[in-house]
């Protein structure tokens, strides 16, 4: 009956080793498929507060729209940025704040960043574009054609390659 007994509890640890393998071959399978719009869908749910970086650009705030290829953050009494999230862009994302907020749920309207410029097209709104290696962005009304961004600010206007711009930004918070 020892013996038995013995050889029980020996299968019994050798089940439990086999079966915390597989669970942990699982999560390293699991950790392994997610991708960039996954962890940032992560912060969104969990309402974290994030720092969105590309070169000298930086975006601050809580992750509150994903699309196809943007992720979009707003700050406390700031109008929402949209930056582009394509592996044409060089970026970094900064988990400043954990649980900082109210979460959201479900994973954004779905457009991407060409929709949201259409979007912002429409409104007829001066408009920050943020442009891949500039600091400051420019300024003014927006055109989108097949592959450009006019935008026409008091001044000048500017012919930017869609594939060039970075982020978005309404120019008024009103």
């Amino acid at each position: 009956s020892d013996l038995v007994s013995d050889a029980a509890a020996a299968a019994r640890v050798e089940w439990r080793e086999e079966r915390d393998a597989a669970a942990y071959d699982a999560f390293v399978a699991f950790r392994r498929s997610r991708g960039f719009v996954d962890h940032l869908r992560e912060c969104m749910a969990r309402g974290d507060v994030v720092r969105v970086r590309s070169g000298e650009f930086a975006a601050v705030g809580a992750v509150v729209d994903l699309g196809t290829d943007l992720v979009a953050v707003r700050n406390d009494g700031a109008a929402r940025i949209d930056v582009r999230v394509d592996g044409g862009v060089p970026l970094a994302v900064e988990i400043l704040a954990r649980h900082a907020g109210a979460g959201r749920a479900g994973a954004g309207r779905g457009g991407g960043f060409a929709a949201r410029l259409l979007e912002l097209e429409y409104s007829d709104a001066a408009v920050h574009v943020w442009v891949v290696g500039e600091r400051e962005p420019l300024t003014g009304r927006i055109e989108i054609g097949s592959d450009v961004v006019v935008v026409n600010g008091p001044a000048a206007s500017w012919v930017v390659p869609l594939w060039t711009g970075l982020a978005v930004q309404p120019a008024s918070t009103s």
